[in-house]
């Protein structure tokens, strides 16, 4: 189990198919990013962005 700061720290992403890093987001609006290394479309969930936005709201809180 991972703590929270943990998980509030590290809002980053790795494509699932190559395993290269993708810059961090501030939020996430769009359902699908291109990976910038094999440029593949990685779709992302309705879920997974309420959840992302939700952290990447409460970490804007905690650093200000």
């Amino acid at each position: 189990m991972k703590c929270e700061s943990e998980i509030y720290s590290k809002l980053e992403f790795y494509c699932h198919y190559c395993k290269g890093f993708i810059d961090s987001f501030d939020e996430i609006s769009t359902k699908v990013v291109v990976c910038p290394h094999c440029e593949r479309e990685i779709q992302f969930s309705t879920r997974f962005i309420k959840y992302y936005n939700y952290i990447f709201k409460q970490n804007l809180k905690k650093t200000s």
